[in-house]
């Protein structure tokens, strides 16, 4: 589901490292920080999702129950 759905991210800006801070002020805090791009390695995963569960959580989704 990760691969094929955004999982309500919204917008997604992409941005150098230099400019987050920028955004996530700019945004009232309503931006934040979801990932990053990387060189991978032949043969591994082209994306890959770490802390999915914990970040649905922190922003209090409706999508997830919680426990």
């Amino acid at each position: 589901m990760l691969r094929t759905f955004n999982c309500g991210l919204g917008m997604v800006a992409i941005a150098s490292p230099e400019n987050a801070q920028a955004i996530i002020d700019e945004s009232e805090g309503e931006a934040r920080i979801v990932g990053q791009i990387l060189n991978i390695e032949e043969g591994s995963p082209k994306v890959n999702v770490r802390n999915f569960q914990e970040s649905l959580n922190t922003r209090g989704s409706k999508i997830v129950k919680r426990k």
